[in-house]
């Protein structure tokens, strides 16, 4: 049953309660106990510690400066800087979040470099963290470094969102400022804000927001910068919502939360006793490997039922959805925006100006009554963006990401995990062409040596557009060649590779400069530019190829004429 939200940040939160499930909590004067009065330094009492990575090395000689007046308050008041672990695990577990936590204190681990180790493995696979600024007493540099180290390994990997609340009792201007200055010198772009009074760092995929702890006599009921030990998940949710806001975004929320959900049904179906099965598959095919190749077939199925099954398009992107985000918007939007006239079916009037009631008729119906839509669309489509330059900047973006599975370009959502192989689909590139690999998939594994591919080049193209890779400014544009203008197939050309050796596949190697480049059997390097994905790579290579399957005859002119 899809539930009904009453506004678009209801309908953004709802998505990110049902995709959080994990957080850690890292803090070196945590306690079970709530007596103000007691010295927190105690040992670890639990960690989490997975997914090991090679994060950078802190000298145990660099400690940061030590503001005198916070050392004799630390001295006078130990315990105002502690955490109450009972109540913040319990008010996380009240929200059906998994609460994980890293303890350390001043002598365990002895050494900033393990300090700094187990605090990166700690926060890398959880949705979301709580970390205390001063890992060891008056030292925020273990924090500072943890979180450079988190967010270069999410810059590795691809990108992906990261929330991180400082849960301190420091200044939180000092703190905040220290932070944006290291982030600044890593090379990340920023932006900083303050609302209500909790300074927050901005970058691309990140949000990391400065909070302070219920001590030392801060009252949360004068200061929405402190927030008390059972409100930390609520603030937690508002954080991320901020962080995740978006239509799209909502729904590959839906979408990851739905799969999370239906995991362990989808483990089941894998069923140990099919291994014997799958033995004899592998044993009994031309190539072993297409067995493997089925099974992950059979997975993304299963995946994409999970995704069907919990209605995420039908609540997030439906009809009622992007009315509550078009409202969201409405005061970014003009008012009215002169358009040449749209017109309509029958005796419907037709449409001159965009404005709030328009954008409502066509996120409704769409072009249904449209009767003529030649040069139409892009007058509608940009009527949502507050600029024309945003709405082309941001229309090259959607492109991409509706038509290319990997890229080598800025921001590549799925940089690759290993070589690209060339297959069907593969784009290359040279300084003179770019080429599309439209050999057959099965042409291009197995290969025993030489081999010549075929590929169809792209046409640079502005105006009359089939693809955009991603480029500066609004990208590069191409123009599959199809029609009468290419009737002679001098578009298609071949390029011949041999595999490396012991491999039946012809791989790209990545150079220094971390591009890959194929080599061809006359030792030409060709870069990787791009993966369509499956069904686009078939749209685009029947758009051209039908070329080929015409069949020239001498016919009876009236009657040719005449056809339909």
């Amino acid at each position: 049953m899809i539930e009904p939200v009453n506004n678009f940040d209801d309908l953004c939160s709802n998505a990110v309660k049902a995709f959080l499930q994990t957080v850690v909590v890292i803090d070196n004067e945590a306690s079970l106990a709530s007596d103000a009065s007691i010295n927190t330094n105690t040992e670890p009492t639990a960690a989490t510690q997975r997914r090991p990575s090679a994060p950078g090395k802190v000298k145990a000689t660099e400690k940061a400066a030590v503001d005198p007046r916070t050392q004799r308050e630390r001295n006078n008041n130990p315990a105002g800087h502690r955490l109450e672990l009972n109540k913040v695990s319990q008010a996380f577990a009240g929200e059906g979040l998994t609460c994980g936590v890293y303890l350390p204190t001043e002598t365990d681990p002895a050494d900033d470099n393990q300090l700094l180790n187990a605090t990166v493995r700690a926060i890398l696979p959880t949705d979301a963290c709580v970390l205390d600024w001063q890992l060891r007493k008056g030292n925020s540099r273990p924090a500072t470094e943890a979180i450079k180290q988190v967010l270069n390994t999410d810059k590795a990997e691809g990108g992906r969102l990261r929330l991180i609340l400082i849960y301190t009792a420091e200044k939180l201007e000092g703190a905040s400022t220290t932070l944006a200055k290291a982030l600044v010198s890593e090379g990340y772009e920023i932006k900083t804000d303050s609302p209500d009074t909790a300074p927050v760092i901005i970058g691309d995929h990140f949000r990391i927001t400065f909070i302070n702890k219920p001590t030392l006599g801060r009252n949360p009921s004068d200061d929405p910068a402190v927030v008390p030990w059972n409100l930390l998940p609520q603030r937690m949710i508002k954080e991320f919502t901020i962080l995740a806001r978006g239509l799209l975004r909502a729904f590959a929320l839906e979408s990851v939360a739905a799969v999370r959900r239906d995991i362990h049904r989808i483990l089941a179906q894998f069923d140990e006793e099919l291994d014997p099965v799958y033995a004899g598959d592998r044993a009994t095919k031309p190539d072993p490997n297409d067995a493997g190749r089925l099974m992950v077939e059979v997975l993304q199925s299963e995946l994409s039922l999970s995704i069907d099954a919990c209605q995420a398009e039908q609540k997030v992107l439906g009809l009622e959805s992007c009315m509550l985000w078009l409202h969201s918007r409405a005061g970014r939007l003009p008012q009215e925006k002169p358009v040449s006239a749209i017109k309509r079916t029958g005796e419907l009037p037709k449409i001159k100006s965009i404005n709030t009631e328009t954008r409502k008729l066509f996120l409704t119906d769409g072009f249904r009554d449209v009767s003529s839509a030649d040069g139409k669309h892009a007058s509608v489509s940009c009527s949502f963006f507050d600029n024309e330059e945003k709405w082309k900047q941001y229309s090259s973006d959607y492109a991409v990401l509706t038509t290319i599975a990997r890229h080598s370009g800025e921001r590549a959502g799925r940089p690759p995990g290993e070589s690209p192989s060339l297959q069907f689909g593969t784009i290359i590139g040279s300084h003179e062409q770019t080429l599309l690999c439209i050999q057959p998939a099965c042409d291009t594994v197995r290969l025993r040596g030489e081999t010549g591919f075929l590929f169809l080049k792209l046409i640079p193209e502005d105006s009359e557009f089939d693809l955009v890779l991603p480029g500066s400014g609004n990208g590069t544009r191409y123009q599959i060649p199809d029609g009468y203008k290419f009737k002679h197939l001098r578009e298609l050309t071949t390029v011949h590779f041999k595999p490396l050796a012991e491999k039946d596949v012809i791989l790209a190697r990545n150079d220094d400069d971390g591009i890959y480049n194929f080599t061809d059997a006359c030792g030409a390097q060709w870069k990787w530019r791009a993966q369509l994905r499956e069904m686009t790579a078939v749209h685009l290579a029947q758009k051209a190829l039908h070329t080929i399957g015409r069949i020239g005859s001498n016919e009876f002119e009236w009657l040719r004429t005449s056809a339909k």
